[in-house]
Protein backbone atom coordinates (compact mmCIF):
# COMPACT_ATOMS: atom_id res chain seq x y z
CA UNK A 1 0.00 0.00 0.00
CA UNK A 2 1.30 3.20 -1.00
CA UNK A 3 -0.05 6.64 0.88
CA UNK A 4 1.20 9.93 -0.41
CA UNK A 5 1.08 12.38 2.64
CA UNK A 6 1.16 15.89 1.13
CA UNK A 7 -1.15 14.95 -1.41
CA UNK A 8 -3.78 12.77 0.92
CA UNK A 9 -4.13 9.45 -1.43
CA UNK A 10 -3.70 5.94 -0.95
CA UNK A 11 -3.31 3.16 -2.94
CA UNK A 12 -5.73 0.66 -1.66
CA UNK A 13 -6.23 -3.22 -3.21
CA UNK A 14 -9.80 -3.40 -4.89
CA UNK A 15 -11.43 -4.77 -2.02
CA UNK A 16 -10.41 -2.11 0.05
CA UNK A 17 -11.79 0.06 -2.94
CA UNK A 18 -15.22 -1.29 -3.01
CA UNK A 19 -15.72 -1.52 0.65
CA UNK A 20 -14.84 2.02 1.12
CA UNK A 21 -16.68 3.29 -2.13
CA UNK A 22 -20.05 1.31 -0.62
CA UNK A 23 -20.04 3.07 2.06
CA UNK A 24 -19.85 6.32 0.55
CA UNK A 25 -21.93 8.18 -2.37
CA UNK A 26 -20.63 6.20 -5.24
CA UNK A 27 -20.80 9.78 -7.55
CA UNK A 28 -17.34 10.17 -6.39
CA UNK A 29 -16.10 7.11 -8.39
CA UNK A 30 -13.83 8.06 -11.62
CA UNK A 31 -12.15 5.98 -13.77
CA UNK A 32 -9.18 7.91 -15.27
CA UNK A 33 -6.69 5.77 -18.13
CA UNK A 34 -3.09 7.79 -18.14
CA UNK A 35 -1.32 7.01 -21.43
CA UNK A 36 2.22 9.51 -21.33
CA UNK A 37 0.93 11.54 -18.73
CA UNK A 38 -2.51 12.41 -20.82
CA UNK A 39 -5.60 11.54 -18.58
CA UNK A 40 -8.44 10.34 -20.34
CA UNK A 41 -11.87 10.28 -17.74
CA UNK A 42 -13.42 6.31 -19.10
CA UNK A 43 -16.27 6.11 -16.49
CA UNK A 44 -18.10 7.66 -13.91
CA UNK A 45 -21.07 6.49 -11.33
CA UNK A 46 -23.86 9.65 -11.36
CA UNK A 47 -26.84 9.95 -9.55
CA UNK A 48 -29.26 10.16 -12.74
CA UNK A 49 -31.22 8.25 -15.20
CA UNK A 50 -34.80 6.78 -14.96
CA UNK A 51 -34.27 5.77 -11.70
CA UNK A 52 -30.97 8.45 -10.14
CA UNK A 53 -28.79 6.07 -10.44
CA UNK A 54 -26.48 4.73 -13.27
CA UNK A 55 -22.79 4.34 -14.72
CA UNK A 56 -21.45 6.59 -17.28
CA UNK A 57 -19.00 5.73 -20.32
CA UNK A 58 -16.94 8.28 -22.37
CA UNK A 59 -13.15 8.68 -23.21
CA UNK A 60 -13.09 11.95 -22.76
CA UNK A 61 -9.56 13.91 -22.84
CA UNK A 62 -9.46 15.72 -19.04
CA UNK A 63 -7.77 18.99 -20.44
CA UNK A 64 -9.40 19.38 -23.85
CA UNK A 65 -7.08 20.87 -26.34
CA UNK A 66 -7.98 25.12 -26.51
CA UNK A 67 -9.74 24.52 -23.32
CA UNK A 68 -9.16 26.93 -20.44
CA UNK A 69 -8.91 23.70 -18.37
CA UNK A 70 -5.93 22.46 -15.99
CA UNK A 71 -4.33 19.54 -14.15
CA UNK A 72 -4.47 21.57 -11.24
CA UNK A 73 -8.00 21.93 -11.08
CA UNK A 74 -9.48 19.22 -8.70
CA UNK A 75 -10.58 16.02 -9.79
CA UNK A 76 -14.32 16.59 -9.50
CA UNK A 77 -14.33 19.75 -11.08
CA UNK A 78 -11.83 19.10 -13.59
CA UNK A 79 -14.49 15.49 -14.61
CA UNK A 80 -17.46 17.93 -14.92
CA UNK A 81 -16.06 20.96 -16.53
CA UNK A 82 -14.41 18.73 -19.59
CA UNK A 83 -17.56 17.16 -20.58
CA UNK A 84 -18.45 20.94 -21.79
CA UNK A 85 -16.08 20.61 -24.56
CA UNK A 86 -17.79 17.57 -25.84
CA UNK A 87 -20.95 16.43 -27.43
CA UNK A 88 -22.17 12.74 -27.60
CA UNK A 89 -20.24 9.79 -26.84
CA UNK A 90 -21.40 8.63 -23.25
CA UNK A 91 -22.53 5.35 -23.15
CA UNK A 92 -25.03 4.51 -20.20
CA UNK A 93 -25.15 1.28 -17.92
CA UNK A 94 -28.85 1.84 -16.44
CA UNK A 95 -31.13 -0.78 -14.71
CA UNK A 96 -34.63 -1.55 -14.16
CA UNK A 97 -34.68 -0.82 -11.00
CA UNK A 98 -32.97 1.25 -7.75
CA UNK A 99 -32.01 -2.22 -6.27
CA UNK A 100 -30.40 -3.33 -9.11
CA UNK A 101 -29.14 -0.86 -9.85
CA UNK A 102 -27.88 -0.40 -5.98
CA UNK A 103 -26.44 -3.94 -6.04
CA UNK A 104 -24.96 -4.01 -9.52
CA UNK A 105 -23.46 -0.43 -10.45
CA UNK A 106 -20.14 -0.60 -8.41
CA UNK A 107 -19.17 -3.86 -9.34
CA UNK A 108 -20.03 -2.54 -13.39
CA UNK A 109 -18.28 0.45 -13.17
CA UNK A 110 -14.93 -1.42 -12.03
CA UNK A 111 -15.71 -3.62 -15.12
CA UNK A 112 -15.96 -1.42 -17.87
CA UNK A 113 -11.62 -1.69 -18.20
CA UNK A 114 -11.25 -3.67 -21.04
CA UNK A 115 -9.28 -6.40 -20.63
CA UNK A 116 -6.78 -6.34 -23.62
CA UNK A 117 -5.50 -3.26 -21.81
CA UNK A 118 -1.53 -3.81 -20.88
CA UNK A 119 -1.65 -2.09 -17.49
CA UNK A 120 -3.03 -3.33 -14.18
CA UNK A 121 -5.46 -1.24 -12.71
CA UNK A 122 -4.26 0.86 -9.72
CA UNK A 123 -6.99 1.31 -7.20
CA UNK A 124 -6.91 4.82 -5.26
CA UNK A 125 -9.09 6.38 -2.68
CA UNK A 126 -8.05 10.25 -1.80
CA UNK A 127 -8.90 13.84 -1.32
CA UNK A 128 -10.14 15.96 -4.13
CA UNK A 129 -7.36 17.40 -4.51
CA UNK A 130 -5.17 18.13 -8.29
CA UNK A 131 -4.95 15.52 -10.42
CA UNK A 132 -0.88 16.60 -11.41
CA UNK A 133 0.96 14.76 -8.99
CA UNK A 134 -1.45 11.53 -9.75
CA UNK A 135 -0.43 11.89 -13.28
CA UNK A 136 2.83 12.40 -12.71
CA UNK A 137 3.25 9.79 -10.57
CA UNK A 138 1.07 7.18 -12.60
CA UNK A 139 1.59 8.27 -16.27
CA UNK A 140 0.57 5.07 -17.78
CA UNK A 141 -1.94 3.66 -15.89
CA UNK A 142 -5.75 2.71 -15.13
CA UNK A 143 -6.60 4.91 -12.27
CA UNK A 144 -9.97 4.26 -10.53
CA UNK A 145 -10.48 6.92 -8.04
CA UNK A 146 -12.86 7.36 -4.84
CA UNK A 147 -12.82 10.46 -3.46
CA UNK A 148 -13.68 10.74 0.72
CA UNK A 149 -13.49 14.43 1.54
CA UNK A 150 -16.06 15.77 -1.12
CA UNK A 151 -18.51 13.69 1.12
CA UNK A 152 -16.60 14.96 4.75
CA UNK A 153 -15.45 12.09 5.50
CA UNK A 154 -11.54 11.87 6.69
CA UNK A 155 -8.72 9.93 4.52
CA UNK A 156 -7.48 8.62 7.35
CA UNK A 157 -10.86 7.13 8.83
CA UNK A 158 -11.73 6.29 5.11
CA UNK A 159 -9.66 3.14 4.93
Amino acid sequence: MFFDNTLSWKVVSKDEYVKSASDSDLEYCYYIHTENGVPYLRADIEYGGEIELRAELMNFALVPEGSNLSYSMNISDLAAECRGYYSGGIGFIEYETWDEADDNVLNDFLSVRTKTQPVTPIYIICRNDSLRRLIQVFPDADLFLLIKDTVGRDLDEAV
